[in-house]
């Protein structure tokens, strides 16, 4: 008997679950969908912030909002942090992360070996990495501006 590596195939209730999460996390930091522009958070390590984290608008339409996360290590300027790209969906009520640094266009799933090695599950992992920074950016941010809520 032969052992055959089972393929994977995607989690789709597992990845919803880290989509919708991630767009409750998102509604708690961004007030006001109409008017956002930009928030910038330093997320404290004791008594000095260790990470800033950036959330930028990159495109605003009816039903989705388009926003880029960028962490920045305060401690290591010089290293470059994660940038990822999130498309926020309004009327499903889900975010899911679309682009990672420069890589573009996602799969759900992937052959591996493969010619960028991402791993068969890339995709769901960078999405829980989103819920995971959004949830660390509410328990552990601060605004480094006022935020107003109209």
């Amino acid at each position: 008997m032969q052992n055959r590596k089972q393929r994977y195939t995607t989690n789709l209730k597992g990845m919803h679950e880290h989509c919708e999460a991630s767009y409750l996390r998102l509604r708690q930091l961004i007030a006001d969908w109409d008017t956002f522009e930009r928030l910038e958070l330093a997320i404290d390590a004791g008594n000095s912030p260790a990470r800033l984290v950036t959330l930028e608008l990159e495109e605003r339409n009816p039903y989705t909002t388009t926003i880029m996360l960028h962490q920045q290590d305060v401690i290591l300027p010089w290293a470059e942090g994660p940038k990822i790209g999130v498309r926020v969906y309004h009327d499903a009520r889900m975010a899911e992360v679309i682009s990672w640094n420069r890589h573009r266009l996602l799969q759900a799933r992937y052959q591996y070996p493969n010619e960028k090695m991402y791993l068969p599950d890339e995709k769901a992992q960078l999405n829980q990495f989103l819920g995971e920074c959004l949830r660390q950016c509410l328990e552990f941010g601060r605004a480094l501006e006022p935020v107003t809520i109209r």
